[in-house]
């Protein structure tokens, strides 16, 4: 399959659908700009919203269609409003929107995986939404993070991981799901771990 002039292959070996009555959050790795609209691909059809960072709003027509989407913000920099933005994401997820963040953060330089925050996970386990953790392996070598520096024509893989049903987790196992997220996508990739 050709997208953007990229061999694009989704492997979903445990053919995952996403019912339409179930809350979702699809946790991606983050280490291109593109992770983005190839999740997109993943899941067609389905009303998907990220959660930015603040500082895409501010971008000039971008900012204008994200905001007119229902595209929730973060602001990375101040707690107390971060926490104020996961109540509005909580209520998009409420409303049947599927959430997708990457629980990194931000943007791998090295493309290897860094420590996973803990604000998406206290998401789902508060609205106990399904996690569906997704590896994007060969995005940072088409566009990687700080820079403009493109290469096209390379394969891209999107690994579609087992679901993760958080109904059965309290808030003191954020840290077991953080790690079940990490080894699943370490499963694809074990050199790639950078976790402390």
């Amino acid at each position: 399959m050709q997208v953007l002039n990229i061999s694009l292959t989704i492997n979903n070996p445990h053919q995952i659908q996403l019912a339409q009555d179930k809350s979702y959050i699809i946790m991606c790795n983050h280490s291109s700009l593109y992770d983005i609209p190839l999740s997109f691909l993943a899941f067609p059809g389905q009303s998907l919203r990220m959660i930015a960072k603040k500082e895409l709003f501010r971008i000039p027509i971008f900012g204008r269609a994200i905001r007119l989407a229902n595209f929730p913000s973060i602001d990375r920099k101040n707690r107390q409003q971060a926490q104020q933005d996961l109540l509005y994401a909580k209520e998009l997820l409420n409303d049947g929107y599927r959430i997708w963040i990457a629980p990194e953060g931000t943007r791998s330089k090295t493309g290897h995986i860094l420590p996973l925050k803990k604000g998406g996970f206290t998401l789902a386990i508060e609205t106990k939404a399904t996690i569906i953790p997704i590896y994007i392996q060969g995005a940072h070598d088409i566009l990687p993070a700080k820079t403009l520096r493109f290469r096209l024509k390379q394969p891209v893989h999107i690994h579609i991981c087992p679901p993760i049903h958080t109904d059965q987790y309290d808030l003191e196992q954020r840290g077991d799901l953080i790690q079940l997220v990490q080894e699943q996508w370490l499963s694809f990739n074990p050199e790639k771990s950078s976790v402390t």
